[in-house]
């Protein structure tokens, strides 16, 4: 396993999870998140919460969902990278089962260009001016990203 430290107070919340669930954006994850929620709250008769682990009943598995190296590579300041911020430990990736959620990366790509161009996003006005095929060779944002080992 490639070297992986998180040296945030973070990190204690991307631990301690019975099951990870780790995908890239737009891939569904909120999706899977609402159904798997839907069937403990219900199995277990509570009112319906995205985090029914928390605090509510100890025969529900915690679960954590992360973008992990994506968030790493594209998200926060400099120094919340370099402190690992959004990586999740690893001790919880050899402790935990892994669900690797995928979609056609594609759609995926589509999906995430549509939300970061649209008005109402919060992402810079140069980023909203990208035409798709801009976005996608990107070096900090195109498939390189993405894809890379």
């Amino acid at each position: 396993m490639p070297w992986r430290l998180n040296l945030c107070s973070r990190a204690v919340e991307l631990s301690g999870a019975d099951a990870l669930v780790i995908s890239i954006p737009k891939s569904g994850r909120t999706w899977v998140r609402a159904f798997v929620s839907a069937y403990f709250c219900a199995r277990y008769e509570h009112p319906f919460t995205l985090d029914p682990s928390k605090d509510l009943d100890p025969r529900i598995p915690r679960i954590i969902y992360s973008h992990d190296l994506f968030e790493q590579r594209t998200k926060g300041r400099w120094w919340d990278r370099v402190r690992g911020k959004y990586l999740i430990p690893a001790a919880q990736l050899n402790r935990a089962k892994i669900l690797f959620l995928v979609r056609d990366p594609r759609d995926a790509f589509v999906s995430h260009y549509v939300q970061l161009t649209r008005p109402s996003a919060d992402a810079p006005e140069e980023l909203k001016k990208l035409a798709p095929s801009e976005m996608l060779r990107d070096s900090f944002l195109g498939i390189e990203q993405i894809v890379r080992p």
